[in-house]
């Protein structure tokens, strides 16, 4: 996997207990090698669909990059 493969994605769900079982469910169907939820995450805004953005990753250190690729598979 090139580091053009991965991405960073940004997904604000409407509550954090959402956040947290659409992320677990990504991980466990190695789709995302791991998932992070803030304390207190809310949306201020009403959203009807979820707000997913893709950042393509240029660069990064690489240990974590190649856990990323053998962490996770291609939809």
């Amino acid at each position: 996997m090139k580091n053009n493969d991965i991405s960073a994605i940004l997904d604000a769900r409407r509550d954090a207990i959402t956040a947290a079982w659409v992320g677990r469910a990504r991980v466990e169907e190695s789709l995302a090698a791991c998932v992070n939820v803030p304390p207190g995450l809310r949306s201020i805004h009403p959203n009807e669909m979820p707000e997913v953005v893709a950042l393509p990753v240029a660069d990064g250190h690489h240990p974590y990059l190649s856990w990323v690729a053998s962490s996770t598979r291609t939809p």
